[in-house]
């Protein structure tokens, strides 16, 4: 089959290459996750009443193994806000802001633990011009 593409002057060293499959190297990845959102009072009036408040954790393990053991524990905690942006129209709209903590810590010895602190920001328009109109 090599001999009849393009660049048959390409050989590889060793002659046949072999690919073998092992067992063993990939063990069953699981996930928890669980979160929540807090509001005061969505139907108040006054603009603290809007803010949302969110947290959530999640706790999981890889799939991937290295020297026999399991994967490894991952850890996640994450905490944010959703600040209301006022307009003549509505306030669907939101700026958000989270900080997430993840710690990510390997079975077996001389491995090294990480851990990760991650800000965001971001927005959500929620619109008038974002929705879908229907012809009736």
């Amino acid at each position: 089959l090599w001999k009849n593409a393009k660049f048959p002057q390409l050989t590889s060293k060793g002659g046949e290459n072999k690919y073998v499959s092992t067992t063993g190297a990939f063990d069953n990845s699981q996930h928890v996750s669980l979160g929540g959102e807090y509001v005061h009072n969505s139907l108040g009036i006054k603009y603290r009443d809007h803010i949302r408040y969110r947290a959530g954790v999640s706790y999981g393990t890889t799939y991937a193994k290295a020297n026999g053991q399991s994967g490894a524990k991952d850890l996640m905690v994450t905490l944010g806000v959703g600040l209301p942006i006022a307009n003549i129209i509505n306030n669907r709209s939101t700026l958000n802001f989270s900080a997430q903590w993840e710690n990510i810590k390997p079975k077996g010895p001389g491995a090294i633990t990480e851990n990760y602190l991650r800000l965001c920001i971001g927005i959500t328009f929620n619109e008038k011009w974002f929705q879908k109109w229907k012809a009736e």
